[in-house]
């Protein structure tokens, strides 16, 4: 991949090799690398999943990575999907891990409240 397209990534990419690439990035780099490095990978790659079901958002939101939640939120990033593992969205993430300013962000760009995770809890629980 080399952080360039490939020819097999289109507008209906699902690749989880790209999801999981796309969550290493955000882990791994600063924001301005994750952010470089995504846009190039895919061209769906606000959507596209990992292995867990996570998305870039999920990822970003874990990390407390402000500026790339920022940088997703402005792509119009799904705000309430919820991942495989444990059926968090991405403000379950930030309240669970403590990034408040994140979870400010998500709610001032429409995140739900009520969303409940597998084990049917709202994000306001895991505070």
């Amino acid at each position: 991949m080399n952080g360039i397209l490939s020819p097999e990534c289109t507008l209906t990419c699902r690749s989880q090799q790209h999801g999981s690439q796309i969550t290493a990035a955000i882990i791994r780099g600063t924001d301005a690398q994750a952010i470089s490095y995504i846009k190039n990978l895919c061209k769906q790659c606000c959507m596209v999943t990992d292995m867990t079901g996570k998305t870039a958002l999920h990822t970003a939101v874990s990390c407390g990575k402000n500026k790339v939640v920022q940088w997703l939120l402005f792509q119009g990033v799904p705000l309430n999907q919820r991942d495989w593992e444990n059926g968090y969205t991405p403000l379950h993430r930030a309240l669970f891990y403590g990034y408040l300013h994140v979870a400010c962000a998500l709610l001032k760009a429409g995140a739900n409240l009520n969303v409940q995770d597998h084990d049917s809890l709202t994000p306001l629980d895991h505070v």
